[in-house]
């Protein structure tokens, strides 16, 4: 489940990242915010055939001649197409991505309007003897040697496991080159720091128009949900389909079609996430501070 998270890079960040053309000014133009919840409207990035939805018409754009990769501003509940009551509807934040394929709601999303919602992470609650406590899930910011090694929460690295690290660190170009004459050591890598490390999650979404009664559209959007990650389980069953960087054009692609094929894009294992317990400030959405995303203990 996903139903808050956190958004707080600048926009040339997010652009670094995901790579689009173009840009809806409302979607650049959004303050940092540390409690994005349900209804809000949140970027998303889209690709399509056609003339940029954000950009100015009347010829001021060339038409494009390939598809165009967009940030969007977009409400963060998807409506369906054919719904009548709009955005009075029910508020469908999250989308089984076991099920997105068949589901009525979801169906043609799944095969024809997929996106992604850049976070810098998300919020999920953990129930402990009726009590619930707030974890804040992102990218790995604390390193995996040292004492986790010591106490056997990990096992020490080396040759395919080396790799593997580096590549959930650093990026698969990055960790592709480490050894190769000519290039920096792994040590080298590693002594670079968080600098090389990817500061945003890109969560598998679904998007969808809606006409409003009197011609005005309205886009929305859900994030899509999987079985949660061992190391997260028991925090919560359910967690968002964090999407790996070269995951991202095949995800976006116009071209596929096909909900059930789109899903199996999605069968390889979750990116290793880290959850930290933070602040109940958070559990109110009229708490926006970076506050919630700092540990507890800290």
């Amino acid at each position: 489940m996903c139903g808050r998270y956190a958004l707080f890079q600048p926009t040339q960040g997010v652009q670094l990242q995901f790579q689009f053309e173009f840009a809806d000014p409302a979607a650049t133009n959004l303050a940092p915010n540390y409690n994005v919840a349900p209804t809000a409207n949140v970027p998303i990035v889209v690709e399509h055939y056609g003339r940029p939805v954000g950009e100015p018409r009347g010829g001021v754009v060339p038409e494009p001649q390939g598809a165009v990769r967009e940030l969007l501003l977009s409400r963060w509940g998807l409506v369906p197409g054919w719904a009548r009551a709009g955005g009075n509807g029910p508020v469908l934040f999250n989308a089984r991505l076991e099920t997105a394929a068949e589901k009525p709601s979801f169906a043609e999303s799944m095969a024809k309007r997929r996106c992604i919602f850049p976070m810098n992470g998300y919020f999920e609650w953990q129930t402990r003897q009726g009590d619930k406590q707030p974890f804040y899930i992102s990218v790995p910011t604390t390193p995996l040697r040292g004492k986790a090694e010591e106490n056997g929460a990990v096992p020490k690295l080396g040759g395919a496991a080396e790799t593997a690290e580096l590549v959930r660190k650093y990026g698969t170009e990055t960790a592709e080159k480490v050894g190769e004459p000519g290039t920096e050591t792994a040590e080298k890598v590693q002594e670079r720091g968080s600098g090389a490390t990817p500061e945003l999650l890109g969560m598998a979404g679904l998007y969808s128009w809606w006409r409003k009664p009197g011609g005005a559209w309205l886009l929305s959007a859900t994030i899509l949900t999987r079985p949660a990650q061992e190391n997260l389980r028991h925090i919560h069953h359910r967690e968002p389909v964090a999407l790996r960087s070269e995951e991202y054009a095949v995800w976006l692609d116009p071209n596929l079609q096909d909900g059930a094929a789109a899903r199996e894009l999605l069968r390889r294992p979750a990116p290793l996430l880290e959850a930290v317990a933070v602040r109940q400030e958070v559990n109110n959405v009229r708490n926006n501070s970076p506050e919630n995303v700092r540990p507890l203990h800290d």
